[in-house]
Formats: C-alpha cells, sequence, structure tokens
C-alpha cells in the first residue's frame, strides 16, 4: 500500500508537518529550526545486525540439509543417534495424547 496523500497537520510547539509530497522547509510558530526526526543505532544493535547477516549468509538450506542427508542414505552412512530417535518418538507421542 502507498500512501501518496496525508493532510496537514500542526502538534503545538513544533509547526506544522508538510502532507507527503510536500517539499517545502516545514516552519515553526517561534520561527525557530525545525524539528527533525533521526535514529542512531547503539554499537549492540548494529552488532547485531552484522551478525545477522553473517548466520544469514552461512545458514545451511533446507535443500543442502536433504541432500546431505540423501547422500548418507544412499552411501548407507546415515547412523541416527537411537536416544534422539527414541526422544522424538516419545515426544510427538506425547504431543498426540495432550492434544
Amino acid at each position: 500500500m502507498r500512501i501518496t496523500r496525508r493532510p496537514t497537520t500542526t502538534l503545538p510547539g513544533l509547526g506544522e508537518v508538510p502532507a507527503a509530497g510536500d517539499t517545502s522547509e516545514p516552519t515553526t510558530s517561534a520561527g525557530t529550526r525545525p524539528v527533525t526526526d533521526r535514529v542512531e543505532l547503539s554499537e549492540a544493535a548494529l552488532q547485531r545486525q552484522r551478525w545477522k547477516t553473517e548466520v544469514r549468509d552461512g545458514a545451511v538450506t533446507a535443500d543442502d540439509r536433504l541432500q546431505a542427508l540423501q547422500a548418507a542414505v544412499t552411501n548407507q552412512t546415515y547412523a541416527p543417534s537411537p536416544q534422539a530417535v527414541a526422544d522424538r518418538l516419545l515426544s510427538e507421542l506425547a504431543a498426540d495424547l495432550l492434544g
């Protein structure tokens, strides 16, 4: 959805906020410099963004995992942990009984 027009709004002490697409400078009632919005990210937030990008770029996709499992089954080298299989089966059984 794209908003192309917005009615002008006057906020007390801030002056008039222009409609979307209006290129004229906003003015304040006191004749002072207009307030502009600004966002600054902390170093921790910037680091989280970098980590998310690294994880996303280096993430193993479902297709990659499926191909690896197919190759292991074909080569007869796939050996899941019996404990992990039992845990999964029991948790699915419990979920079915409770649901």
